[in-house]
């Protein structure tokens, strides 16, 4: 038995629809993004939130992400060069002490925007 050569025709590419670029870079995929970002039916307009630990050669970076139709939001952001303020110098990239510095400073920016969002509403009702 021989093997015959396929031939695709030019009705074959024109018909031919790329992936998305993300999904074509092998960076996203899209099938665990949706089952990790979608929120529960019963949780009308609540925003689901994660965190997001990015480690790079020179840094730690921490986020607080959630998702919307435009794209991600970045609530919260805390940066390992951060600790330098408080007389860290080496071991940046430590992952377990820069991470634990850093989720906690990324809460303080949470509870302050929650503070600052309930004085909002306040002042809209009176």
């Amino acid at each position: 038995m021989a093997f015959v050569k396929t031939i695709k025709t030019s009705s074959y590419f024109s018909r031919y629809q790329v992936k998305y670029r993300r999904r074509r870079e092998g960076k996203t995929d899209y099938q665990a993004r949706r089952r990790l970002i979608q929120q529960d039916k019963n949780k009308y307009e609540s925003k689901k939130y994660r965190l997001v630990v990015r480690r790079t050669n020179t840094k730690i970076i921490v986020q607080i992400i959630y998702a919307t139709i435009q794209g991600d939001r970045v609530l919260a952001q805390a940066d390992s060069n951060e600790l330098k303020r408080f007389g860290l110098e080496a071991g940046l990239t430590n992952y377990a002490a820069s991470f634990e510095a850093l989720y906690k400073k990324v809460h303080a920016e949470i509870r302050k925007a929650r503070i600052i969002a309930k004085i909002t509403k306040a002042a809209q009702k009176k």
